[in-house]
Formats: C-alpha cells, structure tokens, sequence
C-alpha cells in the first residue's frame, strides 16, 4: 500500500483502516464471548439451557434485521448518521443486558445488540468503497 499512498496520506488511511477494523469486527467478539457464559445465564435467570440458546437465535434475527436496514439507512441519512446509530444500539443493548434481572429485559438486549452489532460490518464496506478504488480498493478489503 505504500506504492499508492504517501506522508499524511498514508497517515489517515491507517487511522481509518484501525476503525474499519473496529467496526467490523466489535459484534465477533461479543458473540465468541457470550457462548463461554451459557450455564450461568441459565443459573442467573433461573430459566432453562433451551431458552438461553434462545438468546442466541434472538441475537441472529437481530443481525438479520441489523443488515437489512443498515444499508437503507446509510443511503437516507448518511453512512456517519448511520454507524453512529448502529453503534448507539449496541451500547444500548449492552447496558440492558448488564442490568436486565428478568430475562424477557435480557432478551430485549440481545435483539438490539444483534441489530447494532449488524451495522459495522455492512458499513464498513461501503466506507471503503466510498473512499478507494481499484487496487487499493482491493489490498484494503483484503486485510
């Protein structure tokens, strides 16, 4: 990449590679971190290991629904307004999910996190796409 991009060029492009990165990757780690804590939300919410997997299923309609409209909404009111909504979910469905004691509170967390969670990975392509293209386009998507 050094070929193509010079000085404070190549500056700024490692600083919005480093949040592309971020973005795209904030909803794996949550998900590889949740499925280690499975037996004690059960034992937490007092409710059976079928309804925790549940949570998992409810996670993924909320990706579901996280994908469909992030690209609706970036193109409405721009891919900033957009990555900061998405965002905004997240923590929100974070935070109720930390402070949730009833676990239809927990499920509502997990949804919102899904669709928050579902917003950086769809945008981060296209802020690639808006800002590069040709090769570089491609040597960004390929790291």
């Amino acid at each position: 990449m050094k070929k193509f991009l010079k000085g404070e060029q190549m500056l700024d492009s490692i600083r919005f590679i480093s949040i592309i990165f971020y973005i795209s990757f904030i909803g794996h780690i949550g998900g590889t971190i949740y499925i280690a804590v499975l037996p004690e939300l059960s034992q937490f919410f007092h409710v059976s290991s079928t309804f925790i997997k549940f949570s998992i299923t409810i996670y993924f309609i909320g990706l579901i629904l996280g994908t469909i409209l992030s690209g609706l909404l970036s193109e409405a009111y721009g891919r900033f307004r957009a990555i900061s909504f998405f965002l905004f979910l997240s923590i929100v469905g974070c935070i109720i999910c930390i402070f949730s004691s009833d676990f239809s509170w927990f499920l509502l967390g997990r949804i919102l996190q899904g669709t928050g969670q579902a917003g950086g990975p769809i945008l981060a392509i296209s802020l690639v796409a808006d800002r590069y293209n040709g090769l570089v386009y491609r040597k960004i998507m390929s790291f």
